[in-house]
């Protein structure tokens, strides 16, 4: 029998405090640990104590941490904490740092009832943490592993410890461990801070393993606070499930009301008009975008279209970064302020603060409009859309005519009957309005729609605040309160006092991280009408529920060819968990905490495909950047919007590969000279843009796929004199894929660092394919790869042989293999007469000419750059490979991504030579 909807988000929630406490507590001295008190005398641990067995502490600071503990039950957490090693540990992508952590920490309380002072200290043993990642961290994950699977479950004795001792000594011979001889006897607090500032002050020093025990208060996991509590509500009995969170769960959602259609102050591709629609309609919408796709683009669309029909929205992610490129492009698309509440950390707090302040003051609501005017408003928009919508239809029309015109017109041979509609034809054509006004006029009225969209926003956004200052002040105030109370306990009162829907009547986009929520907004179940979880490959199923569990809709963004989530929660312990809750086979492969990510789950429960869009127009890279990884990992399906025209700012080449013949990696992980090659071609670029603008600069990127490289480029960027130039000025980011996920840069420098002397292994950590798509598609302008190895000792199979292979071709300057179709299919010698002349004159002229060049998954007829701008022309009506017309939406897009395409008739080219040859070069 298969688990419930409750014992399957409580399997959750366990798989994810027991994976968010092997986040590691990495230094007990660091402010954030709290009402330390350190033991002397034995360890309490032992004495192999029970659950009910208690310790007595003496010292007044007990009483006082257990007063605290009780106060901030929602923040902190007690713990035991036992056996500490200090010395110098790089931590995930950072640079190396002194550490003074735990290895073993069980939960505690403190009790004071009926004592005068001290208080009795009682831990539960079956719920022994170890401190995984600082593990890990020392000696990666098989020596983390084998020591966890090497003691004892639960409290820990002198057989464990010594286990401890022998496995540090094993693998750091260089490691003191001769302190732990005299476990269970421990030392005092002193000296563990004494050798710990000693440690400090002596980078890379030895690590030291302490037979000490302490507890403290600490901070509880930045991801853990609100999510195993949200989680553990959603699993009682009597909560309604929303819609997103029942689909996943495997039940019916139950009846979703449809939405009506809104408005978008944009032009939306096909796949982003089938996202809006699934998302208007379905419990559940899965967007998957490539890099550079637009899906930040497509979220802002979201948003702002759900906000023009009244509704609200949730948008969230694991990534700071990406909630704050959304929330900038919907503030800019609508050009209001207070439009997107961004919630969580301190200094987005502030912020809220102070628009709340200014709200209930009156300062955004001075120039809202009568709701007359806005009715008004809203008609002239639709009989915007209607003209928009004949004068397409005429345009359409004369284009179908156009393409009669011209075989009618090209006929080398005539009949008696075709010369006389030729001359007939031929004398109309003269004094003809030309097909390039009415697509201009057509142009016209979308940009005026696109404008007077966003003014009609603004003005219904104010008439909103307006209208709910008068109605619902009070709200705004409990609020107000609420988000400035300093204890979750006191946010808690003020959140059951108020309506989070009345709430979103003035505050209606929020943007959070997935780990913040339960700071700023109570849980209330399909409070929101559409909730945006985006990367989300990179997050698991566990801290979504709360943010899903929010809304009527949901939308899940990511892609699966990208990083994924990491998980440190060991296999049999979710194993156990399994059984624990009572899962069945099939659920234990669907729930799979460690391997599924959020976005695995939706793809896995989603059966009807009208609710799945691909994301397939790519506006980041050059195109010879994007097109290794379009072949590789999306089946040559992107349309590659940019190459129409090179950048002033892009390096000659796209694609560089140099070669450091003899460099060497060392053992230490780090291939010194390719470091070196890097640092030299990035002064060079400082130095060459010393005198710009700050606007006008190159962002870089350094990326290496292993960490000891990265931390070894990051002391040479710490050591050079233009550091902090490079930092600032270019927005300089070193790190490992992991640390570029989400992230892009103009030039992206990459040092794969290995030699011929590498082992097979480390070439296939290389080509893992996540991490290697992520590697090689930061780049806007340029990716410059240095190896040291001898491409050719590569299986030709091989990922890495292949890329580096499509970076020789582009140097070469053979064509990659890009995108091909579309408008039509032809070769490059099948240029008819009329593209021929067009070209001829716009040379003539100046401009630099291509004729069928490929952008977007279609052939543009003609590309021409005059005066620094970019134009395409659509070459109408030539009987041939070129007679057909673009349609309107692909136009539209082609605009959009900096090529405004240019109808041009064979019927004008023709029968008005001179208006034409004008025309093209004046427009």
């Amino acid at each position: 029998m298969p688990a419930s909807d409750r014992q399957l988000l409580s399997y959750l929630r366990e798989c994810y405090r027991e994976n968010g406490s092997r986040g590691g507590l990495w230094n007990f001295f660091a402010g954030s640990v709290t009402h330390r008190v350190f033991l002397e005398g034995t360890d309490f641990l032992a004495s192999r104590p029970e659950a009910e067995d208690a310790c007595f502490l003496r010292q007044t600071v007990a009483a006082t941490a257990a007063q605290q503990a009780a106060l901030y039950e929602k923040e902190k957490d007690l713990v035991y904490a036992s056996v500490f090693v200090l010395g110098w540990v790089e931590r995930f992508e950072s640079q190396p740092e002194p550490i003074c952590a735990p290895l073993f920490l069980y939960p505690a309380t403190l009790e004071t009832e009926g004592l005068a002072q001290g208080a009795n200290l009682r831990i539960q043993p079956e719920g022994r943490q170890i401190n995984y990642a600082v593990l890990e961290a020392i000696g990666g994950a098989d020596f983390a592993n084998a020591l966890e699977a090497a003691i004892e479950p639960a409290v820990i004795c002198e057989g464990c410890v010594g286990e401890v001792r022998r496995r540090f000594a094993e693998t750091f011979p260089d490691s003191d461990t001769g302190g732990l001889l005299r476990y269970p006897e421990l030392v005092k607090s002193d000296l563990v801070k004494d050798r710990f500032e000693e440690i400090a002050a002596h980078h890379g020093a030895p690590l030291v393993l302490l037979p000490a025990a302490a507890i403290g208060l600490v901070n509880k996991s930045t991801e853990m606070r609100g999510v195993l509590n949200e989680l553990e509500t959603m699993a009682a009995a009597g909560t309604r499930l929303s819609p997103p969170v029942r689909s996943l769960l495997g039940e019916a959602p139950g009846p979703v009301i449809a939405s009506t259609t809104g408005r978008v102050p944009a032009t939306l591709s096909a796949a982003q008009q089938r996202i809006l629609e699934s998302a208007r309609e379905n419990a559940l919408t899965l967007a998957i975008g490539p890099p550079g796709t637009g899906k930040s683009f497509t979220i802002a669309a979201l948003a702002i279209e759900t906000l023009s029909r009244g509704g609200s929205v949730l948008i969230a992610s694991k990534m700071d970064h990406a909630v704050d490129v959304v929330g900038n492009k919907i503030e800019s698309a609508i050009g209001l302020e207070g439009v997107v509440t961004r919630g969580g950390r301190s200094e987005y707090l502030r912020g809220l603060k102070k628009f709340i302040e200014d709200l209930l003051s009156g300062i955004h609501t001075a120039d809202a409009p009568e709701p007359r005017r806005l009715t008004l408003a809203r008609r002239e928009l639709e009989n915007l859309e209607k003209r928009i919508g004949k004068l397409s239809g005429h345009l359409a029309k004369r284009l179908e005519k156009e393409r009669d015109w011209g075989e009618l017109l090209a006929d080398p041979d005539p009949g008696f009957f075709r010369r006389f509609r030729l001359k007939r034809l031929r004398k109309k054509l003269r004094d003809h309005p030309p097909v390039w006004n009415t697509a201009a006029a057509l142009e016209g009225l979308i940009d005026q729609r696109q404008s007077d969209t966003v003014h009609f926003l603004q003005g219904s956004r104010t008439l909103q605040l307006a209208d709910y200052l008068r109605k619902d002040r009070a709200s705004l105030q409990q609020f107000s309160r609420a988000i400035r109370a300093r204890t979750g306990t006191r946010q808690a009162d003020y959140f059951e006092k108020m309506g989070l829907r009345r709430l979103l009547g003035a505050l209606p986009v929020w943007l959070v991280n997935l780990s913040d929520i339960h700071r700023i907004l109570p849980l209330e179940g399909e409070a929101f009408d559409l909730a945006i979880i985006d990367e989300a490959t990179q997050c698991d199923m566990a801290s979504a529920f709360p943010i899903l569990q929010r809304a009527r809709r949901a939308v899940i963004t990511g892609d699966p060819k990208q990083l994924r989530h990491l998980s440190f929660l060991p296999i049999a312990r979710q194993r156990a968990l399994a059984d624990q809750f009572g899962l069945d086979p099939a659920q234990r492969e669907t729930f799979d905490f460690r391997e599924v990510s959020l976005l695995d789950l939706v793809s896995e429960t989603i059966e009807d495909q009208s609710q799945i869009a691909f994301l397939n127009e790519h506006f980041r890279s050059q195109p010879e950047i994007i097109d290794f990884s379009n072949r590789e990992f999306y089946g040559g399906q992107l349309h590659i919007m940019t190459g129409h025209r090179r950048s002033d700012r892009a390096p000659a080449s796209p694609l560089r590969l140099s070669r450091l013949s003899g460099a060497k990696r060392g053992k230490n992980g780090t291939n010194p000279v390719e470091a070196d090659a890097v640092i030299d071609a990035i002064t060079e670029i400082v130095q060459a843009q010393s005198d710009l603008p700050a606007e006008n600069v190159h962002s870089i990127g350094i990326l290496s796929p292993f960490r000891d490289q990265v931390d070894h480029l990051r002391r040479k960027i710490g050591r050079h004199p233009r550091g902090a130039d490079l930092i600032a000025r270019h927005d300089l980011l070193v790190g490992t894929a992991h640390s570029f996920q989400g992230e892009e840069r103009d030039l992206m420098f990459l040092s794969l660092a290995l030699d011929d002397a590498s082992p097979a292994t480390s070439f296939r950590f290389l080509e893992k394919p996540d991490v290697f798509n992520v590697s090689i598609t930061r780049g806007r302008l340029l990716n410059h790869v240095w190896c040291s190895f001898d491409p050719g000792r590569l299986k030709g199979d091989s990922l890495l042989a292949r890329y580096l292979a499509h970076i020789s071709e582009v140097e070469r300057g053979t064509p990659p293999g890009s995108e091909t179709g579309g408008k039509s299919e032809y070769s490059r010698e099948q240029h008819d007469e009329f593209a021929h002349e067009v070209a001829t004159v716009l040379r003539q002229a100046g401009a630099e000419v291509k004729l069928a060049h490929p952008v977007a998954g279609m052939t543009v007829d003609l590309i021409y750059t005059l005066d620094g701008i970019s134009r395409g022309i659509d070459l109408i009506g030539y009987p041939g490979s070129m007679v057909d017309a673009f349609p309107l939406e692909r136009v539209l897009i082609f605009r959009r991504a900096g090529l405004p395409i240019l109808p041009l008739p064979y019927s004008a080219w023709l029968c008005q030579r001179e208006a034409c040859e004008w025309w093209l070069k004046a427009v």
